[in-house]
Order: structure tokens, then C-alpha cells, then sequence
């Protein structure tokens, strides 16, 4: 098993694999690489979770550090330990920077994430830009593949919410902010962006019981049905005697789930009233 064990120490953050229960190695690890750990974090720090390739190689993103600009790479981690950095932000902060979410791969090899900041937008999210969705190819290229402009979407630094893949090739993610303004930033997307990088908005949370600022990766089912959750809003009022639905609370509060049909228009209420969902399923 492969993950990121992020504890801040003098070596930054090490990149760790788990060695599975036994006699010989009961809960101990071996720590591939340790983030940081250049001149000026010209490697790169605070890491995404991972991905692997057929061949071994890990993958992620480096939300901060890098060589020269300090606002995160795309790293490779191969089977043979070694480290090295595809591709660099902030050369044109059109091109986005910080990425923020985990990296998703398709079958060139090809890896696709979301920025938090750059971009475009920048009259309206606060001059550091609105996030991008870039692409990464195997040769360290990076192709922007949508600029956020507020009113499709925005970041503002945020978990970039991982996007999903379909069979088509289309890319499916969230924005925490951005699009419907009756919620201070805005209350967040949920989008899907061609291969031809054409972004359409799915739904644009309201603020209203259907929640709002979405928040991690959504799920799909086989109907293209899709799932998540949002960090504010809903039904309940059981957040330290504060209605959740207030945004200085937001962070402290029960997820709310919800449902977009793959044929509907109509907006995503909690999952007991939409797609035929049981409201005993949980997807916290």
C-alpha cells in the first residue's frame, strides 16, 4: 500500500509505503521519498494523495514549493525510487498554480487535476485568478483545459475536488465556491468538461436545503447518475447550537449528501428525495 504520511518535521513530508501486517515487518514502512528535501523545496511540498501506474510509478501533485516560483509541481515517483518533477506552476499564471486536488489518468498516460488559484477571473476572485483544470502529458506538457471565471466555478484556494472520468472521456468535478452568489464567494458547481474543453455547469448550488460548497471527489453509477456531498447546508441544525447553514460554521458542519440525475434538470435535494436513494446510505 502507498500513501502520504503528512507530518510537518525537518524532513517535510514523506512520501511512505506500508509493509502489510507480519512476523517479520508488523505495522512498520518504508519511506521512498521525503518532500522537501532540496535546496529552497525545489521538489515540492504539501502533497496530493497518489496514483500508480501498471508499471509502479507513482504520481501526485505538490500543492506549494517547486523550482523558482514556489506555487507547486506534477511529480513522478518511479519504481525504482527515483524522484523527479514533470511539470512546474506559476511560469503564466493563466496556466493556474497550487494544485489542489488529486491527479485522475487516462490510458495515453496523460494526468488531469485542478488548480486552485491563476487562471482567469481575477476581477472577481480577489486577483490570485479562479483555478484551472490542466493536463499534464507524459512528457511534462501542461495543456489548461478550463479557466474558471467565477460565474462557472471558482476555487479560491480550496480542495480542488478530484474530478472523475467517464467513458467518453468527459471529466466531472466540483468547485467549493463560485457560480449562484446568494452565498459569500459563491456556492459552488458541479460541472462536466469535454475533451474538447467545452465546461458545462451541471448544477449551481443555491445556498438553499440542497446544500452548498461541495466539497471532495463525486461518484457515479452506472446510470451516470452523480453523487457527493456539500460542507454547508441541509436540513440540520445540530452544529453546536448554530444553524449549519451558516458560512462561519460551514467548516464544522454534517455533510450534506446530494443526487444530480444524468437526464434531469432539476436541482439536487438530500439523497431520501431524489434517485430512488434509500436516506440509510451515507456517503461521508
Amino acid at each position: 500500500m502507498f500513501g502520504i504520511r503528512k507530518a510537518l518535521s525537518t524532513a517535510g513530508f514523506a512520501l511512505a509505503v506500508a509493509i502489510p501486517p507480519g512476523a517479520a515487518h508488523a505495522n512498520s514502512e518504508k519511506v521512498l521519498y521525503n518532500f522537501c528535501s532540496q535546496a529552497d523545496c525545489d521538489d515540492g511540498f504539501i502533497p496530493s494523495g497518489l496514483i500508480r501506474d501498471s508499471d509502479g510509478s507513482l504520481y501526485g501533485a505538490n500543492y506549494s514549493g517547486g523550482s523558482g516560483y514556489e506555487v507547486g509541481d506534477v511529480f513522478r515517483l518511479g519504481a525504482d525510487d527515483a524522484y523527479s518533477v514533470l511539470y512546474v506552476f506559476g511560469i503564466k499564471r493563466r496556466n493556474g498554480n497550487s494544485p489542489s486536488s488529486d491527479l485522475v489518468r487516462d490510458k495515453a498516460g496523460n494526468l488531469y487535476g485542478a488548480a486552485a488559484y491563476g487562471g482567469a477571473g481575477y476581477d472577481v476572485c480577489y486577483m490570485v485568478g479562479c483555478g484551472t483544470i490542466y493536463k499534464v502529458a507524459p512528457d511534462g506538457t501542461e495543456t489548461v483545459l478550463h479557466r474558471f471565471k467565477f460565474s462557472d466555478g471558482a476555487f479560491y484556494g480550496t480542495d480542488g475536488g478530484t474530478p472523475i472520468f467517464d467513458g467518453a472521456g468527459n471529466l466531472y468535478g466540483t468547485t467549493a465556491h463560485g457560480g449562484n452568489q446568494s452565498c459569500y464567494e459563491g456556492c459552488g458547481v458541479v460541472y462536466k468538461l469535454t475533451p474538447k474543453g467545452k465546461l458545462t455547469v451541471l448544477h449551481s448550488f443555491n445556498g438553499a436545503d440542497g446544500g452548498y460548497f461541495p466539497a471532495g471527489p463525486l461518484i457515479a453509477d452506472k446510470n451516470g447518475n452523480l453523487y457527493g456531498v456539500t460542507t454547508a447546508g441541509g436540513d440540520s441544525t445540530n452544529c453546536e447550537g448554530t444553524a449549519c447553514g451558516t458560512y462561519s460554521n460551514w467548516r464544522r458542519m454534517e455533510p450534506s449528501p446530494f443526487c444530480i440525475p444524468s437526464r434531469s434538470p432539476m436541482a439536487p435535494f438530500p439523497l431520501a428525495r431524489l434517485c430512488g436513494m434509500p436516506p440509510a446510505i451515507s456517503l461521508a
